[in-house]
């Protein structure tokens, strides 16, 4: 009789009537959410195609439009341009991860969504989370289709190949990370806002922080831009030179990357506890 009830009493809660719904399961449930959906999976393939479209065109056009040619730059000059297609991919990206969340609240199946997850701020880490490993694989693929673009372009004019070196693969995985970082910011101001425009605007308006930083005086330069989301990940990518004024570690980088991620998710979980839906 003890063994039977200790059997029972074991039993994992999930598979009991009404138990709540464990993280892992939430994550699972999120990320067949979001591959089940067409319009997620072409959006995926968009960001590719524009990844691969934005570094032909700028490697095509780098000579006319900055007086330097292709035959007269550096290696990681050409890599670097290309890598821009990788920017033009998180657009993309940053729209999708924030249209997972608007959309529930245009349907209203957000509701629904909190009556089933009743543990707003696990659910709403499981969505930062399923939007984290789905943008970081789109990312990184978004980033070697760049690079291979810009070497298709050396190919067509007739230029040699940039060998690939631990420089080269660091660029191209620390300019993947604007993916993530961006989506995930731009998934937590749609929860905030209850809409897609919300998160995208907020995670467009940080997206340009660096540049008007940059019109500032060398102070602002020094102490504040080496702590801007899009300075820290040209700082992982190997992008921002050393003897650079907004240089910093590239482990202190990283950690300001994950504390904007931490203060975006954080505002969030609030807003999300506070509010009916």
């Amino acid at each position: 009789m003890t063994d039977t009830r200790t059997e029972a009493g074991a039993q994992p809660q999930r598979d009991r009537p009404g138990a709540p719904v464990g993280f892992v399961r939430t994550v699972r449930s999120e990320l067949l959410k979001m591959w089940t959906l067409q319009t997620t999976r072409r959006l995926y393939w968009a960001a590719l195609i524009i990844a691969a479209f934005i570094a032909v065109l700028l490697c095509f056009t780098i000579g006319p439009t900055t007086g330097v040619g292709l035959q007269d730059r550096a290696p990681e000059d050409i890599v670097s341009t290309s890598l821009l297609g990788t920017d033009a991919a998180a657009l993309v990206l940053m729209l999708t991860a924030a249209g997972t969340v608007g959309s529930e609240y245009a349907t209203g199946m957000m509701r629904t969504t909190l009556t089933v997850t009743p543990r707003r701020t696990r659910f709403l880490l499981a969505k930062a989370v399923t939007v984290l490993l789905s943008t970081l694989a789109v990312g990184l693929l978004a980033g070697l289709v760049s690079v291979l673009a810009g070497q298709a372009v050396l190919l067509a004019v007739g230029l040699p190949l940039v060998d690939a070196d631990l420089e080269m693969v660091r660029m191209a995985v620390g300019a993947a990370t604007i993916a993530p970082f961006y989506a995930v910011f731009a998934t937590a101001f749609s929860f905030v806002f209850r809409n897609t425009a919300g998160g995208v605007t907020a995670a467009v308006v940080l997206l340009f922080v660096p540049t008007v930083v940059g019109w500032l005086p060398e102070w602002f330069q020094a102490n504040v831009l080496p702590f801007t989301p899009g300075e820290s990940i040209h700082i992982l990518a190997g992008l921002t030179p050393p003897d650079s004024v907004s240089y910093v570690h590239p482990l202190i980088a990283g950690g300001t990357l994950l504390a904007w991620s931490a203060a975006a998710l954080a505002v969030a979980a609030v807003v999300l506890e506070r509010r009916d839906v």
